[in-house]
């Protein structure tokens, strides 16, 4: 059986339960309510820092360039010099090149006794414009003219020699 002063004692403990109860419901809340509060001023700072950033790499970019040296560059590795800089790459014209000696070829086999000998077709700049070392804005055009060659490789039995080039007759 339940007394009375028991009774008491309990309602006195639930009514410490219940403020006690209530102040942690409203710290909950409140922490909420300052972190989120953090989380707003964080997301605000971060904001303002990568505007700060953005602008200083505004700031940073490069608007010129240097005109990369490109005669007798080939083809290919040109190109990658133009573009690396920012630069478009643009070929204007291409020439072919003269014929190569079938006699000098002929005779360069039997001097060195080489056995095997290929062709190829070689692609280099000639000429350029603006010239090697010319500040330009960024995307600006590099005007090629291409050569295009043919070239015979010998090779040769003897080690310290192991390759002949033999190229067009100007």
């Amino acid at each position: 059986m339940i007394t009375q002063q028991t009774r008491g004692r309990r309602v006195r403990h639930f009514k410490k339960l219940k403020w006690i109860t209530l102040f942690l419901v409203f710290l909950a809340f409140f922490g909420v309510f300052v972190i989120a509060g953090c989380a707003k001023k964080e997301k605000a700072n971060v904001n303002q820092s990568n505007k700060k950033n953005t602008s200083e790499k505004k700031k940073d970019v490069k608007e010129t360039a240097t005109v990369p040296d490109l005669i007798d560059a080939d083809r290919e590795e040109a190109r990658e010099l133009v573009e690396a800089e920012g630069l478009v790459f643009n070929v204007i014209a291409e020439e072919s090149g003269g014929q190569v000696n079938q006699e000098l070829v002929e005779s360069e086999k039997q001097r060195i006794g080489a056995d095997v000998s290929s062709t190829q077709e070689v692609n280099y700049v000639k000429s350029q414009n603006p010239p090697a070392g010319t500040q330009v804005k960024i995307g600006t055009s590099v005007d090629v003219v291409i050569r295009n060659e043919e070239q015979v490789i010998l090779m040769s039995p003897d080690p310290n020699n192991p390759v002949v080039v033999i190229g067009p007759d100007e």
